[in-house]
């Protein structure tokens, strides 16, 4: 497994905690507002940052409406 895809399960799992939804709901959020591919594009840029930036970052992306990559 890459690292970026591990990274991936890491950010799902963690949004999913922190807004008590499912799995399946959060995997879907990501694909939806393009969160999915922004986490593997820009894993060496993510990867260094805290848990509530990340979260704060996801819901920002979701709050815009998505990503346009």
């Amino acid at each position: 497994m890459s690292k970026e895809f591990s990274f991936l399960i890491f950010c799902i799992e963690l949004y999913r905690c922190d807004k008590n939804i499912s799995g399946k709901t959060a995997l879907e959020l990501f694909k939806k507002f393009g969160i999915y591919n922004y986490i593997v594009q820009s894993y060496e840029a993510l990867h260094v940052f805290g848990t509530k930036y990340l979260v704060k970052e996801f819901d920002d992306i979701i709050a815009e409406g998505g990503l346009k990559i």
